[in-house]
């Protein structure tokens, strides 16, 4: 009886050990929660110094002047310092960082620097008053005119002034001068930077040839309208009029990849059993369109979320396997050509290239050996900033690498 039933004292005494029990798991899983909570506000904290630092670092060298010009002014105030006291030093130490900025500033604004744009290659247009631009041999319309431009003219753009005021070009002839930034359209002053992200991790954009989007309206047609930003931007999918005109291949080639929880473990691409197709491929006298495809129980992304960054992507080229002639792609926003539909249970993803014109019936569609993949495998991530993000949730890393090329196409 006394194995089965407890005394009131012993229920008593029951329920105090298991009060006292529930108060320390809850007590620990409380602090268990303030600790992961207070690393995780350390984790963004450093990840954010991080980050800032990286941007420090990247004016500081492309404005070095700025500081020169603080260095000046410490020495000249320690010096003021010891010969006479703290009160004049000060003020000579704000005085030369004063005008010191100023005059550092007034000289960039009037230099001749040149900042890499969004767009590298564009087309000249009509000037406000509809006649065309001329090209000056210095900024701010000063020197001689080397050349009056014509509408429609192709130019590559070789960057843009600090005021975002004026465009350095060069010419089909091979004229280099400067142009009224009213010769292109208007987000084209954009300037190219190098994005850091609070992980750690930065990618350097790659400027684009515009001709890319001229293509885009010309053989392809709008899917959706989106605006990003109030800007509005346009979703394509190549058109029906285009697959008219292009050749079927059915080229086929297999998709490799590599989770990144195992490539942390050593492991390298490997094949999944799902191909890429190489569905259609159209010679155009002014590019050549290529159509790709492939079909699983994801929503597969080609070849990366954006696709004119990270510079492996951008070494995608087709190779004449019979001249040995290659044709890099045109350098584009390609986002805009992806798109995904639900299909029986799975997704058909797409994508639509360019590349200038080849007729080569037989060729190869690779990435020229270059391995999408880190060097090392402590860098996936972004070293130990990456790891940080990763605990904390701070940004979503792509859970895998993957890579594809045609290493043989043959057009009948």
């Amino acid at each position: 009886m006394s194995d089965t039933f407890e005394t009131d004292a012993q229920k008593k005494e029951r329920l105090k050990y298991e009060k006292k029990q529930a108060q320390m798991t809850g007590g620990l899983t409380s602090k268990a929660l303030i600790l992961g909570l207070g690393g995780g506000l350390i984790a963004v904290i450093l990840l954010i110094l991080a980050a800032g630092l990286r941007g420090a670092l990247i004016l500081v060298k492309t404005f070095w002047l700025y500081p020169v010009v603080l260095i000046a002014a410490l020495i000249v105030a320690v010096i003021v310092n010891i010969k006479f006291n703290k009160i004049p030093g000060f003020f000579a130490f704000v005085a030369i960082c004063v005008l010191g900025s100023i005059g550092v500033t007034s000289y960039y604004k009037n230099s001749s620097m040149v900042f890499p744009s969004v767009y590298f290659a564009d087309y000249i247009q009509a000037l406000p008053d509809g006649n065309p631009p001329f090209l000056y041999e210095k900024i701010k319309q000063k020197g001689r005119i080397t050349v009056k431009l014509s509408i429609d003219e192709r130019v590559i753009v070789n960057g843009v002034n600090l005021l975002r005021n004026e465009f350095n070009i060069t010419t089909a002839e091979g004229k280099t001068g400067w142009v009224d930034v009213l010769a292109f359209p208007k987000n084209a002053n954009e300037m190219l930077s190098i994005n850091i992200g609070t992980d750690g991790i930065d990618s350097e954009d790659i400027a684009i040839d515009r001709q890319v989007e001229r293509l885009m309206e010309k053989y392809l047609t709008v899917d959706k309208h989106m605006t990003i930003e109030n800007i509005p931007i346009d979703i394509y999918r190549i058109s029906e009029s285009t697959l008219d005109r292009s050749l079927k291949t059915n080229a086929a080639t297999p998709l490799f990849r590599v989770e990144r929880k195992d490539f942390k473990k050593g492991k390298l691409l490997s094949e999944t059993g799902i191909n890429i197709k190489l569905e259609n491929i159209l010679y155009a006298d002014d590019c050549t369109v290529v159509y790709l495809t492939v079909t699983d129980d994801k929503i597969w992304i080609i070849d990366g979320d954006i696709l004119n960054t990270n510079a492996w992507r951008k070494s995608l080229i087709a190779k004449d396997l019979n001249t040995g002639e290659e044709f890099p792609l045109i350098q584009g926003n390609y986002k805009r050509t992806f798109r995904y539909e639900p299909s029986h249970g799975k997704f058909i993803s797409s994508v639509v290239y360019f590349f200038p014109p080849f007729k080569s019936r037989y060729f190869s569609l690779t990435h020229n050996n270059i391995s999408p993949l880190p060097i090392n495998k402590n860098a996936g991530y972004g070293g130990i900033l990456g790891l940080l993000s990763s605990a904390t949730s701070m940004r979503r890393a792509y859970d895998y690498f993957f890579d594809w090329n045609f290493p043989e196409v043959d057009v009948r």
